[in-house]
């Protein structure tokens, strides 16, 4: 797939028909003045949905590995006219955060694309503050879709749950992911 025709996938309407980002965030306590990291924002579906809720002196870190992704998101954040959002071309298993920032670090449909999950649960540890929450949302393996990667690609629930308790996390509760997806909110131990 064309990486332009992926992006406009991920910000499409479609989407918002199976996984609505304000649904999803709406079960977050979010202050106006908490920073949020979204870890592999692609072209920003969850970001934007963060900085319509995040206040003048809250702060949304947007880290992504392709800078043409962050490219697109920029365009919508001028769109809007947001400018709490730092955008930031790293792998999210070095972000160059300063530790023990993060209120809330929020990745979706990240955990299958990465080859080192436990590097990226230390970093996500490392940026966040003792009392932040974390939250992880993915492709459910057990719910066929069209959308996202194969099965065998995607990280089960239980598998999730597994490494980030093995990682120093606490399973809080389980909200609403999307139509074809699990969504797991942690704190730290």
């Amino acid at each position: 797939m064309h990486h332009d025709e992926f992006a406009r996938i991920l910000l499409s309407d479609e989407r918002r028909r199976w996984q609505d980002a304000d649904k999803v965030i709406s079960q977050l306590e979010i202050k106006k003045d908490c920073y949020v990291c979204d870890l592999g924002c692609g072209p920003g579906y969850f970001t934007l949905a963060f900085a319509k809720r995040i206040g003048k002196n809250g702060r949304i870190f947007a880290v992504d590995s392709d800078p043409r992704m962050l490219d697109l998101l920029r365009k919508e954040l001028l769109k809007i006219g947001k400018r709490n959002v730092e955008l930031i071309c790293s792998d999210v298993t070095f972000t160059g955060l300063p530790g023990g920032i993060i209120d809330i670090a929020f990745f979706a449909n990240v955990l299958h694309d990465l080859p080192e999950k436990r590097e990226f649960l230390k970093e996500v540890r490392r940026i966040c503050k003792r009392e932040a929450k974390v939250v992880d949302v993915d492709w459910d393996r057990n719910k066929n879709s069209e959308h996202g990667p194969p099965s065998h690609m995607r990280v089960s629930e239980d598998e999730a749950l597994q490494l980030f308790e093995n990682e120093g996390f606490r399973l809080e509760r389980k909200i609403y992911g999307g139509e074809y997806h699990y969504g797991l909110l942690f704190s730290l131990k």
